[in-house]
């Protein structure tokens, strides 16, 4: 229930990685608990979640990952601002780093975002900055980790009528800082190649319809 602008929940999986399996050990848990706040023209929320190992994982090496989630946003009127930031503890990076040999590596990761959305000719302009800073225990070389990648981001709706928008969306990122090749032997790009994928523009253009 809505507690004068306060709102709380709650989530638990008992597997978080596929098909449930036979002895709770045996799966991926995952449990989380928020909150939201809002009023007048402010929001904030909270969050915090924990993906516990499954016994096969922990003895491969994975470990138990948590992340700690903050945000805000106010709205001004002519400008809504937004802030948020998340603190990662042992967070697997390999999906968003393919082509590392990450391994089980766990990342304690600082994640920030500031963005803005603003009305401009009867539509919203929306931009936004993220980065995400993560660093690991030492490699086999003695060699400390880092992963950084940073992504800019500026868009535009256009409501074309009450159930009609019309979005387009320019996104920019940049990741080729993550992981030097020279100075960190053992998890290292598979080549220079490899390395500049990591540096990416997207464009999208849409039509959204409610019926």
């Amino acid at each position: 229930p809505d507690m004068k602008g306060l709102i709380v929940s709650a989530m638990y999986s008992f597997e978080a990685n596929g098909q449930e399996k036979p002895g709770t050990d045996n799966n991926t848990r995952y449990a989380g608990v928020g909150a939201n706040y809002a009023v007048g023209a402010l929001w904030t929320g909270l969050t915090y979640e924990t993906y516990t190992a499954s016994n096969a994982q922990a003895l491969a090496g994975t470990p138990d990952q948590k992340i700690l989630k903050l945000a805000a946003n106010y709205d001004f009127g002519m400008v809504k601002p937004f802030l948020a930031y998340a603190k990662g503890s042992d967070w697997q990076l390999g999906n968003n780093y393919q082509g590392g040999d990450l391994g089980t590596v766990g990342f304690d990761t600082d994640s920030y975002l500031v963005g803005f959305t603003a009305p401009l000719f009867n539509g919203l302009l929306r931009g936004s900055y993220q980065l995400l800073d993560g660093k690991a225990a030492n490699n086999a070389a003695g060699e400390k980790l880092e992963a950084e990648r940073e992504v800019w981001s500026l868009g535009y709706t256009y409501d074309l009528s009450k159930r009609t928008t019309v979005y387009g969306v320019v996104s920019v990122s940049i990741g080729d800082k993550s992981f030097d090749k020279d100075n960190q032997a053992g998890y290292q790009m598979a080549n220079d190649e490899g390395r500049s994928l990591y540096n990416r523009t997207m464009t999208t253009v849409g039509l959204k319809h409610n019926f």
